[in-house]
């Protein structure tokens, strides 16, 4: 009896050990891939080279400042 219970005990142990070590692993490899998806995305490929290095002059940059606001509809 006394074996049963000391497998049964290691058996929850080991699987919740398992559960958190894994769990952490997918949480950490998920942000990694996410930065890494996310930084190749953001970047086009107009603004490399022919040999693939980032250029750093000639690229024009536009800024609205009064994105997401629409003026008010006619009332008629």
């Amino acid at each position: 009896m006394e074996l049963t219970i000391i497998t049964l005990t290691f058996s929850v142990l080991f699987s919740f050990l398992s559960f958190v070590v894994g769990g952490l692993t997918i949480w950490v490899l998920r942000d990694y891939i996410k930065r890494r998806i996310d930084s190749r995305l953001s970047m086009h490929p107009e603004m490399y080279d022919e040999e693939g290095n980032l250029l750093t002059e000639g690229l024009i940059a536009f800024n609205f400042d009064n994105y997401g606001e629409y003026p008010e509809p006619d009332e008629t």
